[in-house]
């Protein structure tokens, strides 16, 4: 009988033969797999191997250093720009006409939060169409006595909190002040000052922008309104003015001219990290997005509204690299996703009712949120360059982007304040990529896993594919929460994403979660499910999916919107390879590529222990998979173990020199200069400098 030893090599030996014949899992032993290229002779001879399509953006980075001429002469941009003002225009218009006969949500609900959505939006509408304003002063009169601010107490406490954007507004819009009368003046600004009296302080705008108060969204909407509301009142007559003092002893011109200086760091400081940390978030964009507009339309300091002026421009370019314009939908990664609608439906992603208004697709909201209304009365509009990028997409790139994440958490007053910290200047090894082509975009976030993340990158995240044939067609990738029935988890998962593939895994620093799903949208992708040797195969009429399903099978849940399927082993890396007709053939001819692949699952050392795992859990948890993808790829995952996914042996690259990397956005990391480019308009560079 050979020993333990020659046993054992033994193993290793059919184990490498069975992943070179596409044959897996195999499991290896103690030693594990560092660098998946081993498992795969020959790799060097296929297509697309050592491309690195998933570390490298664009062909790429030459727009940084040279300026690309447009193909348009300026004649036919500036005419570009009118019409697409022009369409714009009308839209905006419309969406006023359409909620000021049918506000939304009803505003007789008798949730008080519902009812002051309704309110405000009909405020703002009416006051700016000169309408029915008797409705809208007794709406008014209404916040103020009945569902108003307390000088103290928590931020959000108002059932009108989350509408204070649109409260702001009515003040300083030109066409709803020409409609203000003394009385309704007088309200809003009591209003005002009841919110700001003691809660806005010299002293936090002095600080960090990266100290987030409650969440990102919440941020955003406390210290925009801070800026606005002391505006307000420093140029309001009597009892108010400059020269009076809030509940810090600063005069409110202190005040606002402090947030005027801190909200030209907070632009510039998130365009040198990569934009925000509630990443890509389909319930909370809305609310950030509508605090943005307000800061650049009304601060009332050029400075300040060139700066913010100049980060929609990256926001909305940073949309557009992974937008799909045939269904208005961005693909890519999330947080922030909650587990319910907001996971399933592409249809509930808060960006796409501003999209439709900037003519980057024609499908009209179904009902106008009342935050809707800000874009709409905003005279904000991405470039026409910007547009392109959205609506004009060259064939299969990727975009890598660095975002914040990184940090610690520390409650005040039982609130939650965020400290976003960054690794001695170089960032918060976090990185977001997608694969983008016309037919559907893919996309992932990748996670160090020695490092700390805070709730605003790790709560509910989302991976997985969106595809251009229907706004809800999508497969998402996610953990099973335990928190709030179900809809909320933290740190489930990590990935990667490189050409035409993605792979999943459960992040070993998970918390309040119970494993992991894959959603599959109802319709044409479920309808056309084939199961094949591991393999879940399905289409649509311009893609074709491949999802590898770890042993043990799985079991499906059918859910409102789609079907759920859960893996017995949750803990092995899930595979997503896509196809596309014309370059793999029929159908038929994809499944036998992919069954024809490499494939690989092999046991490792544990290098990650988790409390509430008995030994035998930790020995089944850690392996790594190894997958060979079409384009010629080798992507490594490893799960339960200390090791960042590499593609083509190379560990992802979470601090990449480049915090925007794409063929159309680019900008060197923590450098005050971002260039945005499409060949037909050229370049523009953003200058977020500190002085501009």
């Amino acid at each position: 009988m050979p020993s333990p030893g020659k046993r054992f090599r033994d193993w290793t030996a059919l184990a490498l033969l069975l992943a070179t014949i596409g044959c897996g899992p195999v499991s290896e032993g103690p030693r594990g797999v560092d660098d998946g290229r081993a498992l795969f002779p020959g790799f060097g001879e296929f297509p697309g191997s050592g491309s690195d399509a998933a570390q490298r953006g664009s062909e790429t980075t030459g727009i940084l250093d040279f300026t690309p001429e447009a193909t348009l002469d300026a004649a036919t941009i500036a005419a570009h720009e009118a019409g697409l003002a022009e369409q714009s225009a009308q839209r905006k218009q419309a969406v006023f006409e359409r909620y000021i006969d049918d506000p939304f949500p009803s505003p007789e609900s008798e949730v008080a939060s519902t009812r002051c959505w309704a309110y405000a939006g009909f405020i703002l509408s009416a006051y700016r169409a000169g309408a029915q304003l008797d409705r809208a002063d007794r709406y008014l009169r209404e916040i103020r006595d009945d569902l108003g601010f307390a000088r103290e107490g928590p931020a959000d406490a108002s059932p009108c909190y989350f509408a204070l954007p649109l409260l702001v507004r009515v003040y300083f819009d030109p066409l709803a002040a020409s409609h203000l009368t003394g009385e309704v003046r007088d309200i809003l600004l009591e209003i005002l000052h009841r919110y700001v009296d003691v809660r806005s302080r010299v002293a936090t705008a002095a600080g960090s922008s990266w100290r987030i108060e409650m969440s990102e969204n919440h941020d955003a909407i406390q210290k925009a309104t801070f800026l606005l509301a002391t505006r307000a009142l420093m140029l309001a007559p009597a009892p108010y003015g400059e020269g009076l003092f809030l509940g810090d002893g600063h005069d409110v011109a202190t005040h606002h001219q402090s947030w005027v200086s801190f909200w030209m760091r907070y632009f510039a400081d998130r365009a040198r990290e990569g934009i925000g940390c509630e990443i890509a978030s389909p319930t909370y964009a809305k609310h950030t997005l509508a605090s943005y507009l307000g800061v650049r339309d009304f601060s009332g300091d050029p400075d300040l509204a060139a700066r913010s002026e100049d980060f929609l421009q990256l926001y909305w370019s940073d949309v557009a690299q992974d937008f799909l314009p045939a269904v208005g939908v961005r693909g890519g990664a999330e947080t922030r996703t909650y587990k319910d609608a907001n996971l399933k439906l592409g249809s509930r992603q808060s960006t796409r009712p501003a999209a439709y208004l900037y003519g980057w697709h024609d499908d009209s909201p179904a009902a106008i949120h009342p935050l809707t209304l800000i874009v709409a009365a905003s005279n904000f509009m991405p470039s026409a360059l910007v547009h392109a990028q959205a609506t004009q997409k060259q064939e299969g790139f990727a975009y890598r982007a660095r975002r914040c994440g990184r940090g610690s958490v520390t409650r005040i007053d039982d609130e939650p304040h965020y400290h976003m910290q960054f690794d001695e200047g170089r960032g918060s090894h976090l990185l977001r990529t997608s694969w983008v082509t016309d037919a559907y975009v893919i996309g992932a976030l990748t996670f160090h896993p020695d490092e700390p993340y805070n709730a605003l990158a790790g709560q509910n995240r989302a991976m997985g594919v969106s595809f251009a044939s229907g706004v809800n067609d999508r497969i998402v990738v996610h953990g099973i929460g335990r928190d709030r029935d179900g809809t909320v988890g933290y740190d489930e998962i990590t990935g990667i994403t490189a050409e035409d593939v993605l792979m999943v895994a459960r992040d070993p620093e998970y918390r309040r979660s119970a494993g992991l799903r894959i959603f599959v949208s109802q319709g044409a992708l479920w309808d056309a499910r084939v199961d094949v040797a591991g393999w879940w195969f399905s289409r649509t009429p311009s893609a074709y999916l491949a999802i590898r399903i770890p042993e043990g099978g799985y079991r499906v849940v059918e859910e409102k919107h789609g079907f759920m399927l859960e893996p017995e082993d949750s803990w092995t890396p899930i595979v997503i390879q896509l196809g596309r007709p014309d370059r793999d053939g029929s159908f038929e001819a994809f499944r036998a590529r992919v069954l024809d692949n490499r494939y690989a699952q092999v046991r490792e050392p544990l290098t990650i222990t988790k409390r509430g795992l008995t030994s035998d859990d930790h020995e089944r948890v850690a392996s790594s998979v190894h997958y060979r993808s079409l384009s010629g790829d080798i992507i490594s995952v490893w799960s339960h173990n200390k090791r960042v996914p590499q593609v083509n042996g190379r560990s992802v690259d979470l601090l990449p020199a480049l915090t925007y990397d794409s063929p159309f956005i680019a900008s060197r990391y923590r450098s005050d200069r971002v260039t945005l480019f499409h060949p037909d308009f050229g370049s523009r560079e953003l200058d977020f400098s500190v002085t501009p």
